[in-house]
């Protein structure tokens, strides 16, 4: 049984025919295979691209957990090191300060044995020196010798006191001598001659202490402090009983009780050593008391409190304790202290340096469990009592560590192993789409061919047709597996004989870049400056970038926007860089907003000076922003650049803008809607394009204020004309009529601007050229009386022609005359008056009203015309230019003041004029076909006088060599020869080098210029004037003759 598919043309045809349907069975079972394979084909695409999308993920995810978990693991590993090394080099430094006041109350002991001293009575001799070298054991501040005197001692010790104070001159001297410390003031005056107190606390005028002191045991006992190292230029701390204090008295009592060290708390007691140091007790300290036993203990024997006589007070500054921990470049790591009198205070440690952030924890607490612990000293060297404080420290990371070893590694490899399978992905897109697109392709051809075949062959021969066409397809396959296949022409690939060399970098030291990753970058760009300048002189061109630019750049300092460069008369600036700042989107929309205005004013003022079209020029501005690499590329001619995708996005940005209009990326509008800007900002209808990122969605700057629409009701209102009123269609008809002439009166009024501005600019074109004319005539009258070469023009006005009569193809000059020249003023500093440029710019207008608005027949074309015709009379030169500056060339060759003969390269560099200039030149135009038939012409002449001068350009060379050697070299006349001024244009006229070639020819002329001055000269004159004319040449013949 036949299946029959309607869709099937080839079915229908033989159904219709009534021929046997064989191959109708066999096109729907390949039909049918063919929508079965192209199932399995599909499916097995999805099935591909949902691999591909689950290994990017999965691998992504992976290259990002193992990169992250590398740098967590280097940053704890870093960290860990750093706080061992921190935690013990602490534990040392308490160790050592311990060790080395344990050491200063033995040495004291020992001394008053030996001297068989009695306590309270002992004073240590050098005191200033064993206090230093304590002092700097322990990183200590000061050091302080504080006996113990009992009640009824007292008196007797105010007398020994009074009697030895002089271990404070001699402690200044040691210290002054050997520079032990920065203070070298000496002694104020006398010590106190009472133990006395504070009259409040700590605080006040010192009083007698007249109470009965400290009762220990049952005795009362007195504490006055001593001796000090540093010593104390300022006496008064001398004979303070420190047990008047209530710290300093359990303190006291604590290390009296248990015969060790003890800790006080973070307390403020400077009154004690600000009489000899200054130091900033803001940041915690903490005065260790150390005790001084009146003898030594035998073996196995213990002191008591009873063997006490006198204790040390050592100031310890954490500051000290902690500086040089870490090395430099390492940064950010938090050091806690706590003690067990309830205290908290924190050092952020970076570096050398540690710096006090306050009291209180101050660390952050996401890393407490990388914290590390440590007690401040061997807990068996001091005493543990609940009257003293024992310290711990805790050291923790900080961010700014951590940021030292996390960097975007993990996102870049992640990125680019992501990309990997994108680009995998889209490759195979794109390889699919292109296999589509071929196998489209086939079958539609095949289906054309075998429909075709099919009514034009019966089936038997129609297979065969195919047969052969497979086996000959599989014959060129063939061939091409033997040498020719991919393989082949892979290897043919790959070879490459360029091999790169390395060699060492010209740059030893580190580059001069940083990345910095919030900026924003405008490119500006001078819409239709290309044309513009194509038709000005160089120097307006510069004229107009420089004071657009300069603009640019005061506005840039104003708003504190970095210059980057410019490129053409492409403007680039970036805020954010070289100093960061959060709102470099909303400076830079500013910016460009006021480069944008500013424009549009400098324009209009230009066109005066400028021409024509100047005031049509505009700016279209472009904003981008993101990271950006910026540094000085080294090398010759450096300077400050910019690099990375955000300057290319905005050149991209820039390019694709509106003339005055300020483009924006998403980017940028998304940071300045986050300022609170986004009413600046209106939605680009399209999308750009860009080869890179695809379709980009853009936004418009609005630099005016928003226009209010009207409350009235309208037709877009969603009310249709035919259901209003006749007064409301009537009163809408006004309005478009309203709107319409408003529009109309609008562009009226453009159009007079611009006509004023063309007028103004040829008035002031003419006014220029007629100062000229003044200025030219006024040297004439100068030098009436004088020999002159030249004659005022005279004006012929013919009567009944036409403006085509008076055309010309040559316009004769009159020749250039040095005597008038010499005599003519600055044609800028002559006024014309009011009256004439008022009468020249009415004529002006006059002119321009005589025009029609016709295609390059309008006064704007008529006046481009006469900037052109300008430009062209300032760039008139002699007929003979290339041979002046040949032999102005030869002569400096000659002189030493250039270094090549050119006669040696003249030749070859017309040719090159000819070959790279010129011809192509003239080839561009025929192509171009600007000029008509007459490109045919210009080409034809170029190559004609590039074969005349390849044939006698060496000859027209010798020729200049040979007229130089014989006008010049020979008749080198100096103008202080002739020592007479009366004559100025004679002596100019003689100083000429072709008057001189001739005598008799100098002698006429002079004769004809006399003749032509008839009346002006008297015959003395003449006569006068030929003599030292006669006499001049006689002089050159006879310098020619030597």
């Amino acid at each position: 049984m036949t299946y029959h598919d309607e869709d099937d043309d080839l079915n229908t045809k033989s159904l219709e025919t009534g021929e046997p349907s064989v191959s109708h069975a066999s096109t729907t079972g390949s039909s049918s295979f063919g929508r079965s394979d192209t199932r399995r084909v599909t499916r097995s695409k999805y099935i591909v691209a949902a691999v591909i999308f689950v290994a990017a993920i999965l691998v992504g995810s992976l290259t990002f957990v193992f990169a992250r978990n590398g740098e967590e693991d280097d940053f704890e590993n870093q960290f860990s090191e750093y706080a061992v090394e921190i935690v013990n080099i602490i534990l040392q430094e308490a160790n050592s300060a311990l060790a080395a006041g344990n050491s200063l109350s033995v040495s004291i002991t020992s001394f008053a044995l030996a001297s068989f001293a009695a306590w309270p009575q002992v004073t240590v001799p050098d005191f200033e020196l064993r206090g230093y070298h304590n002092n700097i054991l322990s990183k200590a501040l000061q050091v302080s010798l504080v006996p113990l005197v009992r009640a009824d001692e007292k008196e007797e010790w105010e007398i020994y006191a009074q009697q030895n104070e002089e271990w404070i001159d001699e402690g200044l001297a040691v210290a002054k001598e050997r520079q032990l410390t920065e203070n070298t003031q000496e002694k104020d005056e006398p010590i106190e001659d009472f133990v006395w107190r504070f009259a409040d606390g700590d605080s006040g005028t010192s009083v007698v202490q007249n109470g009965e002191g400290f009762s220990l045991d049952g005795v009362k006992y007195f504490a006055p402090l001593w001796q000090q190292s540093p010593a104390p230029h300022d006496t008064q701390i001398v004979n303070y009983d420190i047990l008047s204090h209530p710290v300093l008295q359990r303190l006291f009592h604590a290390m009296q009780t248990t015969g060790q060290p003890v800790f006080s708390e973070a307390v403020d007691l400077s009154f004690i050593t600000k009489g000899a140091i200054e130091d900033n007790f803001e940041h915690p300290h903490t005065y260790v008391i150390y005790p001084v036993f009146g003898s030594f203990t035998k073996d196995g024997q213990s002191h008591t409190y009873h063997d006490v006589v006198a204790s040390l007070i050592i100031v310890l500054p954490f500051d000290e304790l902690l500086l040089n921990m870490i090395p430099e470049g390492v940064n950010g790591i938090d050091v806690v202290m706590d003690n067990t009198c309830g205290q908290h205070f924190t050092y952020s440690i970076n570096g050398p340096a540690a710096s006090f952030l306050g009291y209180g924890d101050h660390h952050d607490p996401d890393y407490d469990y990388m914290g590390l612990a440590v007690e401040f000293g061997d807990h068996s060297r001091f005493a543990h009592t609940e009257e003293s404080c024992d310290y711990t420290i805790h050291v923790y990371p900080t961010s700014i560590f951590e940021e030292e070893y996390l960097s975007s590694k993990p996102v870049v490899y992640t990125i680019v192993v992501v990309s990997v399978f994108v680009c995998t992905a889209f490759v195979f897109l794109l390889y699919d789409y292109l296999v589509l697109l071929r196998q489209r392709k086939v079958v539609e051809a095949a289906r054309r061919t075998n429909k075709i075949v099919t009514a034009l062959f019966p089936s038997n021969v129609r297979d065969r047709i195919l047969k052969e066409a497979d086996e000959q397809i599989q014959v060129q396959m063939n061939k091409k597996s033997f040498g020719f296949g991919a393989k082949a022409q892979l290897k043919d690939f790959v070879q490459d004989d360029n091999v790169l060399e390395n060699g060492n970098s010209a740059f030893d030291s580190k580059p001069i870049a940083d990345l910095f990753p919030d900026a924003t970058v405008m490119f500006a760009d001078i819409v239709g400056f290309t044309a513009w300048s194509s038709v000005r002189e160089p120097t307006q061109v510069f004229s107009l970038l420089e004071t657009v630019y300069h603009a640019f750049d005061e506005i840039a300092r104003s708003r504190r926007v970095f210059k980057v460069e410019t490129v053409g008369d492409c403007y680039v600036a970036v805020a954010g860089l070289p100093e960061a700042r959060k709102d470099h989107a909303v400076v830079m929309a500013r910016f460009a907003r006021d480069c944008l205005h500013r424009m549009n004013d400098l324009t209009k003022k230009l066109e005066l000076t400028l021409g024509p079209d100047t005031g049509d020029l505009s700016m279209r501005i472009g904003l981008h922003s993101g990271p950006v690499t910026a540094g000085v590329l080294r090398g010759d001619k450096s300077r400050f650049q910019l690099f990375g995708d955000t300057v290319n996005t905005a050149s991209k940005i820039e390019s694709s803008g509106s003339r005055n209009r300020i483009h924006l990326s998403t980017e940028t509008a998304s940071l300045l809607d986050a300022a609170g800007k986004g009413h600046w900002l209106r939605k680009r209808e399209d999308v750009i394009r860009t080869k890179v990122k695809g379709d980009m969605q853009t936004y418009w700057l609005e630099v005016k204020a928003p226009s209010i629409a009207p409350t009235g009701s309208s037709a877009s209102d969603g009310q249709s004309e035919e259901s209003m009123s006749p007064t409301e269609a009537k009163k809408m008809e006004q309005e478009k009529a309203a709107k319409k002439e408003e529009k109309a009166k609008s562009k009226a009024d453009m159009d007079e601007d611009k006509l004023r501005r063309l007028v103004d600019w040829n008035s002031d074109v003419l006014a220029r050229l007629l100062r000229q004319i003044v200025a030219h005539r006024n040297a004439i009258k100068k030098l009436r009386g004088t020999v002159s070469s030249s004659t005022p023009a005279k004006l012929e006005i013919k009567s009944g022609g036409t403006v085509i009569d008076e055309v010309k193809e040559i316009i004769e000059l009159p020749e250039y005359d040095p005597l008038a020249a010499q005599y003519q003023e600055d044609p800028q500093s002559i006024d014309l008056g009011e009256a004439a440029q008022k009468q020249l710019r009415d004529y002006v207008m006059l002119v321009a009203t005589f025009y029609r608005d016709n295609p390059f027949h309008n006064f704007e074309h008529a006046s481009h015309v006469t900037m052109s015709v300008v430009k062209l009379l300032s760039r008139i030169i002699a007929p003979d230019w290339n041979e002046r500056l040949f032999h102005e060339m030869y002569d400096a060759w000659r002189n030493g003041r250039s270094e090549k003969d050119p006669s040696e390269f003249w030749y070859n560099g017309e040719i090159g004029f000819f070959d790279f200039y010129i011809i192509p030149l003239a080839k561009k135009l025929k192509e171009c076909g600007v000029f008509g038939v007459s490109s045919d012409e210009y080409l034809n002449y170029a190559q004609k006088n590039r074969a005349e001068w390849e044939a006698q350009g060496h000859q027209v060379v010798e020729k200049l060599v040979e007229k130089y050697t014989a006008e010049y070299a020979n008749h080198q006349v100096r103008l202080d020869d002739i020592q007479d001024a009366d004559h100025v244009p004679l002596r100019s006229r003689m100083f000429r080098s072709d008057t001189l070639s001739d005598d008799e020819g100098f002698l006429a002329e002079v004769e004809k210029q006399i003749d032509d001055e008839d009346g002006e000269l008297s015959e003395k004159s003449q006569e006068d004037l030929v003599a030292r004319a006669s006499s001049r040449l006689t002089r050159g013949a006879s310098k020619e003759k030597l």
